[in-house]
């Protein structure tokens, strides 16, 4: 038996749905590309400040230029996950080291806690544990965190690394329920007009679902505190 076509209207929101996911798609990935951008930019001014001082120092400049191509290689990543298939990445996965892509967040993001006058401690309790997962995703689950806790903190943020469990703790206001209840609303922001998007905890929830994992925002003390559980990975045995 024939199907018949579709008909003019049903085409219609089928269009406006692809429009608008790929609409979300365009905005997610601007988002994910600025702090690497913001980092390159960093490091390139870095790197050439060193090359106009009389005496220059190699070793430090191989450290700028290194980890200018590490943000590079994050970019290309990033284009390569959010520009290939026309539509938001899905489900992704394999074991990784959990703490790898986390200290990567949490190098990238140092300078600005610095500029900030915050304290930023990372603490690996357990730095050999493998979660299901992709690099380059757990790095801006990571980074995302990192830079709402940031953008929230009075003087201090906190990354914890335990097992498959990932924490961001900020010693910022209580944001109270109602607005934790809506920070991962796509385009949700208590951030003023042009210093935030909204996108950051909406990207991070999705990308977090992706790998099978959850992530929680609770106010524990005086610490407002992000939880992410990933998979974790048991360690192959030997023979």
């Amino acid at each position: 038996m024939t199907r018949a076509p579709p008909a003019p209207r049903d085409l219609h929101l089928l269009e406006t749905g692809r429009l608008a996911e790929l609409g979300m798609q365009s905005a997610e990935l601007v988002h994910e590309l600025r702090q690497p951008v913001f980092a390159s930019v960093g490091l390139a001014q870095l790197a050439r400040a060193e090359l106009d001082r009389p005496a220059v120092d190699l070793e430090r400049l191989r450290g700028q230029l290194d980890g200018l191509v590490q943000q590079l290689d994050l970019m290309h990543a990033l284009l390569g996950r959010y520009g290939g298939a026309g539509r938001r990445p899905s489900t992704v996965g394999g074991p990784v080291l959990l703490a790898p892509p986390v200290t990567a967040a949490v190098q990238m993001l140092d300078p600005r806690a610095r500029s900030a006058g915050l304290s930023l401690v990372l603490e690996l309790v357990d730095g050999q544990s493998q979660v299901l997962g992709e690099v380059v995703a757990i790095q801006q689950v990571a980074a995302n965190l990192l830079q709402n806790a940031l953008d929230a903190a009075r003087s201090r943020v906190r990354v914890r690394v335990e097992g498959a469990v990932l924490r961001v703790l900020d010693d910022g206001p209580d944001p109270g329920p109602d607005v934790l209840g809506r920070l991962f609303e796509p385009f949700f922001t208590t951030k003023p007009p042009g210093k935030g998007t909204g996108l950051g905890l909406a990207v991070t929830r999705h990308l977090v679902e992706a790998h099978g994992g959850s992530l929680r925002l609770e106010r524990l003390g005086d610490s407002t505190v992000a939880t992410v559980q990933f998979q974790a990975v048991s360690p192959r045995k030997g023979p």
